[in-house]
């Protein structure tokens, strides 16, 4: 009877180490595989983002070193200058791809749209501190993204600034991107069994398959529970962790300032598939 539960023991112990052996086999081969499926996938999607975004942020720079625009932003009120730059204010609208345009001067803060007259910028007013925020950034461009809750669609906006000849700050214009077909379509082509999120600096979800995450700007530690526990959501290159849950690729997406984060789940499929397959190679080269 001893000898009987022993063997017993003996059973279940090599039972146990067998599945251990196998996760962990499983787990290694999964992980090999999925880092190089999520580069991959981070390739492609970069490479989109860069079509799409390249030649409106190309022409917002031409138009910021436009001499009548600079001259505009130190003379917004005067008739001649005035004329001179909405000729080209006019120019480029017609040339971006969402035939959007804005401008502001720091002279006098009154903000354009489309050629017509929006508002008297306060800065003041918290719900205007993109204006200073930008001006103080000193980039050459930024962008800024806004989710309209009424139209139900995502902008981008390219803000340039503008320098007067002594190099001073002396206004921003630009465009706006509508990102809502644009971001879709990143999802339609995204493979099944993959999940794909976007963030910013201040971890405020930027792109998802779920708008909700969108109008209430949220966390993206909070739509990925697991993300919690990486040490640097912010990398300068591609970098992966893994966790019980799967295996995690953050991506920095230079060109928005942003960072993307694509997940392959580690489910009980991939363990099997990957438990069997060197054992499909052997019977492969058994057969050769």
């Amino acid at each position: 009877m001893k000898s009987k539960v022993l063997k017993i023991c003996a059973g279940v112990v090599a039972c146990i180490a067998a599945l251990c052996i196998i996760y962990v086999s499983s787990r290694s081969l999964f992980r090999k595989k999925a880092k190089a499926d999520l580069e991959t996938i981070a390739y492609i999607k970069l490479t989109e983002i860069e079509k799409s975004l390249l030649p409106e942020r190309k022409l917002s720079l031409q138009l910021a070193h436009s001499p009548a625009v600079i001259d505009y932003m130190e003379h917004p009120e005067d008739p001649e200058v005035v004329a001179l730059a909405r000729r080209d204010f006019a120019s480029f609208q017609e040339s971006f791809a969402s035939h959007r345009t804005f401008w502001i001067s720091d002279a006098n803060l009154k903000y354009y749209s489309n050629m017509e007259f929006i508002y008297d910028l306060d800065k003041k007013d918290p719900g205007n501190d993109w204006y200073q925020a930008t001006i103080d950034a000193n980039l050459p461009f930024q962008f800024y993204v806004d989710y309209d809750i009424g139209l139900k669609k995502t902008f981008m906006w390219v803000n340039v600034l503008v320098y007067n000849q002594a190099g001073k700050v002396t206004g921003i214009t630009g465009t706006g991107i509508e990102l809502t077909d644009f971001v879709a379509d990143m999802y339609k082509t995204l493979p099944t069994g993959y999940t794909m999120y976007m963030y910013n600096a201040d971890r405020e979800v930027s792109a998802s398959p779920n708008v909700k995450d969108l109008e209430n700007t949220a966390n993206i530690a909070t739509v990925m529970p697991e993300l919690n526990g990486v040490a640097n959501l912010f990398p300068k290159e591609n970098t992966l962790y893994s966790t019980a849950g799967g295996e995690y690729l953050l991506v920095p997406v230079e060109s928005l300032r942003w960072y993307m984060v694509l997940y392959k789940p580690f489910t009980l499929g991939a363990m099997l598939t990957n438990a069997l397959l060197p054992f499909s190679s052997k019977i492969g080269r058994a057969h050769v």
